[in-house]
């Protein structure tokens, strides 16, 4: 396994998603709630290979403890032993309200682990920046099985400056937003299937042009937050320039080493500019009311 040193400690690669998962390697002198194991040559086996060194595996997961989760983890063990695979695990829960800072005193206390689960929302981005991690392209090309069982797709999504910096759990996703669209009005004007988002402003303009009862651009009220990202180009494509920091209205800037505002975030630039753009060209309603809003788009 890659290790980064962290004020001396020892950190594991870590995975990404919208959750992600870490650590590929493994360490014999971890102990925890499951033992290293010694096999010998099964008698059944004869003459066959002797039994793998056994590579303990220690995880920090967050949240409660399932329950038996311990009985589960000891048919998994034992089955890892009977297989001769030269690995056992050796899973520990933490909270979640403070599951981040845990692992991260772990780390610079010096515990040797393998696996956490972190992301963008929990301290991916922090341990990225403070060179706590190491890139893990090299280590997943050399596993053509591990590369083959997560999409192409999901691999590019989770990169970190065009790096892996961890597996991507692939289990649990964070929310989309977009629009929907009244596709008989599409097809009314002849456009095409609308895949960017200048095929979606020609639909807007086309209905403001011609539909003057309906209003182009509907949002509910509580999501209008959102306009800047799935309206912006950068955001979409996945060309981010800068890392959240778990606080909506700031981020941090890749480019700029420093805490800058979203409103002057590079990212959402263009958004912001599109946003006040169609506000002023009467694409956007001003305001809905209720059952009598007829509409061609909405933001959901």
């Amino acid at each position: 396994m890659m290790l980064k040193k962290w004020f001396g400690t020892a950190t594991t690669a870590v995975l990404v998603s919208s959750l992600v998962l870490a650590g590929c390697g493994g360490n014999a002198k971890n102990e925890g709630n499951t033992a290293n194991s010694t096999n010998s040559p099964s008698s059944s086996e004869g003459a066959a290979s002797a039994s793998k060194e056994v590579v303990t595996l220690k995880a920090y997961f967050p949240g409660d403890k399932p329950a038996g989760f311990d009985a589960v983890l000891q048919a998994v063990n034992d089955k890892l032993k009977k297989d001769n695979i030269g690995a056992a695990l050796n899973i520990n829960f933490m909270p979640w309200t403070d599951y981040g800072n845990a692992v991260s005193v772990k780390m610079s206390a010096g515990e040797e682990f393998d696996m956490y689960l972190d992301a963008p929302w929990i301290s991916m981005n922090q341990m990225i920046e403070s060179k706590s991690l190491t890139e893990l392209d090299a280590a997943v090309a050399a596993r053509p099985e591990l590369k083959a069982s997560i999409p192409e797709e999901m691999w590019e999504y989770n990169k970190f400056g065009g790096k892996i910096m961890g597996i991507p759990l692939g289990t649990t996703q964070g929310q989309l937003y977009g629009v929907l669209i009244r596709k008989d009005l599409r097809e009314k004007y002849g456009l095409p299937e609308l895949k960017t988002l200048d095929d979606l402003e020609k639909f807007l303009y086309a209905v403001k042009e011609n539909e003057k009862d309906i209003k182009p651009f509907v949002i509910n009220g509580i999501k209008a937050d959102k306009l800047p990202f799935f309206l912006s180009n950068s955001a979409n494509l996945a060309q981010d320039e800068v890392l959240e920091i778990g606080v909506n209205m700031f981020s941090y800037s890749i480019k700029d080493k420093k805490v800058i505002g979203q409103w002057a975030s590079p990212t959402i630039a263009d958004a912001y500019e599109r946003v006040t753009k169609y506000y002023k060209d009467g694409i956007i309603s001003k305001y809905c009311p209720g059952a009598k809003c007829r509409d061609a788009v909405q933001a959901r």
